[in-house]
């Protein structure tokens, strides 16, 4: 299942690309905008849920889903209970068995930044406009509203695009109330990495940091009767000196490599050909 965003109105509305259709009559399919897998094409889902806005257009006015549901659990969870629903009560066909229910919940996080700290979100207009103050205090009240307005944008932008805190908590008392096993995971960065960085030093600090992190909690959660915690420390030391960093030179000679040019893979294949010729010249002589 994709989200999509459709930005044609206002609130944009949330469109469901399904690889499935539900087993009820055609007219309540329709009537309830359930669309045909078959008519959608993976491009085309895969060209409307990336069009983040200030990076990609939308396409025919549908753009990523993440300005509705940029945590998709929540859709993804009422689509489920929805179309489970639907089907036990206009099902077609007799349905043989229980009724299908989640096995577990598994949400993957693209990483959280530390909170920041704000001096506030209050627009007093009158702390500068009064006549009774001098240029200067003018200034200063006219830079605080300014700086205020600029931390009440960034926290409504954060908080309709959030996909970390309230939304996880939403989904993870969802599941437990079904008794549903839910698992989150989204490492903890240092700051926030933009969506169209390229700088290699900074993907491969990203990764190290989220490697870091899965890591630091698979072992917290391991008993320590099973394993002594001067173990566990030992064991994270061991990982992070052998296989993590041995990964991570492997990903860092990956990311310094440049594509080879025409010439170049001429040259390479030139001088493979040369040492055929030569081995084979040495055994002839041999």
């Amino acid at each position: 299942m994709v989200t999509v965003a459709d930005t044609r109105r206002s609130p944009a509305n949330l469109v469901l690309f399904r690889s499935f259709a539900p087993q009820i009559p055609e007219v309540l399919r329709e009537q309830l905008e359930y669309l045909d897998p078959e008519k959608i094409l993976i491009w085309k889902a895969a060209r409307c849920t990336s069009a983040a806005p200030f990076y990609f257009d939308s396409y025919n006015g549908l753009s990523d889903g993440g300005l509705v549901a940029n945590n998709p659990t929540q859709a993804l969870i009422a689509d489920f209970l929805q179309t489970t629903r639907l089907e036990k009560n206009h099902c077609i066909a007799k349905q043989v068995g229980p009724d299908p229910r989640m096995a577990c919940v598994v949400s993957i996080g693209t990483g959280s930044s530390p909170a920041e700290n704000t001096n506030g979100i209050d627009l007093n207009f009158s702390s500068f406009i009064s006549s009774k103050r001098n240029p200067l205090q003018i200034a200063r009240g006219f830079m605080t509203v300014v700086n205020n307005a600029k931390n009440m944008l960034q926290i409504l932008v954060r908080e309709c695009t959030s996909s970390s805190g309230q939304p996880v908590r939403y989904s993870r008392e969802w599941c437990h109330s079904l008794n549903v096993p839910f698992f989150r995971f989204s490492p903890m960065l240092q700051k926030v990495v933009q969506l169209d960085n390229t700088d290699a030093d900074i993907i491969i600090q990203m990764l190290w940091e989220t490697e870091v992190s899965f890591i630091v909690s698979l072992i917290a959660r391991i008993p320590d009767e099973f394993i002594k915690l001067p173990t566990k420390t030992h064991y994270f030391q061991c990982y992070i000196q052998g296989e993590a960093k041995y990964e991570l030179q492997q990903l860092a000679r990956f990311l310094s490599m440049k594509p080879t040019t025409v010439h170049e893979q001429l040259s390479i294949e030139e001088g493979a050909e040369a040492k055929e010729l030569s081995a084979v010249a040495r055994e002839d002589t041999a």
